[in-house]
């Protein structure tokens, strides 16, 4: 019998927050974060990278315009942003949004990998997605 390690889940349990870099979406672990619900996870993004994840590349282009509310339910994250304007083309901060929400959901709810979750963006103007958050990691 020959050892292969880890089965292949996708993104890997635990809280992770998602930031931007010159090469894309980059996860960073948040072992001392306990999510109690949705919202709080946007609070964090706009809280940005720390002094040392800064200074590997990390920032964050989650912004605090007005208010966010994210709620979740089985395997549908929705947020809504009524004072953000948001676009299509603006992939590494909808990913933020999607990976770091998809993150969270499945760490509510165990059973579910954040691979299964979607997410939904309500900005100002249209609805965006829903979205997955693997199509945002792969560049």
């Amino acid at each position: 019998m020959i050892d292969a390690g880890e089965p292949s889940a996708g993104l890997n349990k635990g809280m992770r927050i998602y930031f931007a870099s010159d090469t894309g979406l980059r996860g960073v672990p948040r072992p001392d974060v306990e999510v109690r619900e949705l919202s709080s996870v946007v609070k964090l993004l706009i809280g940005g990278p720390s002094e040392a994840e800064q200074q590997s590349g990390l920032s964050t282009l989650v912004e605090s315009t007005g208010e966010y509310h994210a709620t979740g339910t089985g395997n549908r994250v929705v947020l809504e942003a009524p004072e953000l304007y948001l676009w299509p083309e603006e992939r590494l901060l909808i990913g933020q949004l999607v990976c770091s929400l998809a993150r969270a959901q499945s760490v509510l709810h165990p059973e579910m990998s954040p691979d299964d979750v979607q997410v939904t963006l309500k900005p100002r103007d249209e609805e965006l997605g829903p979205y997955h958050c693997s199509p945002f990691l792969s560049g």
